[in-house]
């Protein structure tokens, strides 16, 4: 008889919960606050019969205020490279004051599996948002490891070790870190052989609100800015589109080497005067500004490091990407700093790469914005473009 393992990992302690208008909490009989407020009751549960996973997730909310119940489901495998990656996602609503999804995915290989649920509870048009997750190792003895404490964890680890995630990228954006500042980034990067290319663009945005509404601005050149950057493993070059000048730095890229791993308990440091200290690792996708992107560390040490001013909202495809869509008010010294009061991001799940990013000011503007456009992991065979230095005075340094 062919022996069936099952694995029953509750949903874990770490729940968030976001609320789309201001709702006050439910109490318990024992007079004390619930998390929830219109959710009794929400599990996902990853169970295995072989190479087939089961996933199984519900919500019970309240007969006569929970109005309806949407839930989305994705199954993520733990890779080599110990990121994650989708092997299959599903969504269904359910009317009424209970939510239920069962779906199977077969020829499954050994590894970590991951189910992650996202609930939307309703009560008319309040809603309260709620991120469940179980974890599964198949490899035969049903062990369960849990690489993470909780998904904030996971975010703000993978945001600040991106590059540990991925070798090779290739994308477009827009970035502005102040209104009116929008450029345009190219970038394609090898970080196992230390080969990039960027090139960067000052842009005229006829409208930034299409970001809000979550769509790609439309821009035309503004003629003041052009840069072109690439390397060839041990230097930099530096090409001034509009004055032909270009430098060359022989000692200008970052490796693989230079950024060794750092225990996240050792990042953030609270000096003698009482201000924090963070520890960045050497930036070697050498793509000059879309490291802003592709390894997110300011912001993240700024918007993200006290876990208490934002929340996961929910799980959403942005350019093709899963990603976890995240909110939350800034810090008083990092709000300052950068003149942003309130943000927005979406976060690639599986590498910890910045896709989207709005910042607003005290009076809801946009006051700064990360778009991506397009993005390419892995396209290792890519070559990386390098561009013609001909007609160009050379600087060296």
């Amino acid at each position: 008889m062919k022996k069936k393992i099952f694995a029953f990992v509750s949903a874990f302690a770490m729940l968030y919960v976001s609320t789309g208008n201001p709702v006050s909490a439910a109490e318990n009989d024992d007079g004390t606050a619930s998390v929830y407020t219109y959710t009794s009751d929400c599990s996902s549960v990853l169970s295995l019969s072989g190479s087939t996973a089961t996933c199984t997730s519900s919500a019970t909310g309240y007969y006569g205020e929970t109005t309806k119940i949407a839930v989305y489901q994705v199954l993520l495998k733990k890779t080599s490279s110990g990121a994650w990656t989708s092997v299959g996602s599903w969504q269904e609503t359910d009317t009424g004051c209970n939510g239920y999804v069962s779906h199977t995915r077969s020829g499954l290989e050994n590894g970590s599996y991951r189910l992650c649920t996202v609930f939307t509870v309703y009560a008319g048009s309040n809603y309260e948002t709620i991120l469940t997750e179980s974890l599964f190792e198949n490899t035969g003895s049903a062990t369960v490891d849990f690489e993470f404490e909780s998904v904030k964890e996971e975010i703000w680890h993978k945001m600040l070790n991106s590059i540990d995630y991925y070798n090779a990228v290739s994308g477009k954006m827009i970035y502005a870190d102040c209104p009116g500042g929008e450029v345009y980034v190219a970038y394609q990067t090898n970080l196992d052989e230390s080969n990039a290319y960027t090139k960067v663009r000052e842009v005229n945005v006829s409208d930034s609100s299409a970001v809000r509404n979550g769509a790609f601005p439309s821009f035309s050149d503004a003629n003041t800015f052009a840069v072109e950057m690439f390397t060839d493993g041990t230097s930099l070059i530096t090409l001034d589109n509009l004055n032909k000048t270009a430098v060359k730095e022989t000692n200008g890229v970052f490796t693989r080497e230079n950024s060794e791993p750092l225990d996240d308990d050792e990042r953030v440091v609270i000096e003698e005067d009482g201000t924090p200290g963070y520890y960045y690792r050497c930036d070697i996708t050498n793509t000059f500004l879309a490291s802003a992107s592709l390894l997110p560390q300011e912001m993240t040490f700024g918007f993200l490091t006290d876990f208490d001013l934002w929340d996961i909202d929910q799980v959403d495809t942005y350019v093709q990407r899963e990603c976890y869509v995240i909110s939350g008010v800034s810090s008083n010294a990092y709000g300052k700093k950068v003149g942003v009061q309130n943000f927005r991001m979406y976060v690639d799940c599986q590498t910890g790469v910045l896709l989207k990013y709005i910042g607003y000011d005290e009076d809801e503007n946009i006051h700064a914005y990360l778009v991506t456009e397009e993005i390419h992991f892995e396209e290792d065979n890519a070559a990386i473009y390098q561009p013609g230095t001909s007609g160009y005075t050379f600087a060296h340094t």
